[in-house]
């Protein structure tokens, strides 16, 4: 025991008093490799997740509605080939006056119209036409008086973002036009600037 203690005593003696401060300092063990991976896999997540919306199209889709339109023409529901003209009217008088408004993208006539008497989903329509959303109707007669339904869809998802029954007398045709015009920018949330919503009624 003397011999053990002597031992100890020598070593503390004989070692300098900054050794005997000193830390001990383990190395960092790197994270486990399935905790790295998943590290990786979120960051790849968010970054495509900033990458999408950064290059969405703002005239498509803002705020989650869309900013972009195509008019079909109106089926003609009357029972008589001589309303064409009148069916297909409609469809270009709301075609034209959604094309006043700037901050929406409205799809030409002769695009529109190719897809006229054509039993195609209206989500493959918009995608063909890069839009997010469609206007369609159907026109009846009952004497003097328009049966008028009309329709805007969400492009991407087939359903109505909103619908309307009109059931005017025929010299009312304008009037019908015109508040079917207003209620596709309404139900978009476009942005009328200046004097558009006046052009839109014109």
């Amino acid at each position: 025991a003397n011999e053990l203690g002597f031992a100890l005593r020598s070593m503390v003696e004989t070692t300098p008093p900054e050794a005997m401060a000193r830390p001990i300092v383990r190395p960092l063990r790197a994270a486990p490799w399935p905790r790295r991976l998943a590290v990786v896999g979120m960051l790849t997540v968010v970054a495509a997740v900033v990458v999408a919306i950064l290059n969405r199209d703002p005239l498509r889709h803002t705020g989650g509605i869309a900013k972009s339109v195509a008019v079909l023409p109106f089926a003609n529901l009357t029972g008589s080939s001589d309303q064409e003209y009148f069916c297909d009217g409609m469809a270009d008088e709301i075609t034209n006056a959604l094309a006043q408004v700037s901050n929406l993208k409205v799809v030409a006539r002769t695009s529109s119209f190719s897809f006229k008497d054509r039993n195609v989903d209206v989500r493959d329509i918009g995608t063909r036409l890069g839009v997010g959303a469609i206007v369609e109707g159907s026109v009846r007669m009952a004497g003097d008086r328009l049966l008028i339904n009309a329709q805007l869809i969400d492009a991407e998802n087939g359903l109505n973002l909103w619908s309307r029954k009109f059931d005017r007398p025929a010299e009312d045709v304008f009037a019908i036009q015109e508040e079917i015009s207003l209620a596709v920018v309404d139900n978009l949330e476009v942005e009328l600037l200046g004097g558009e919503r006046e052009a839109v009624t014109r």
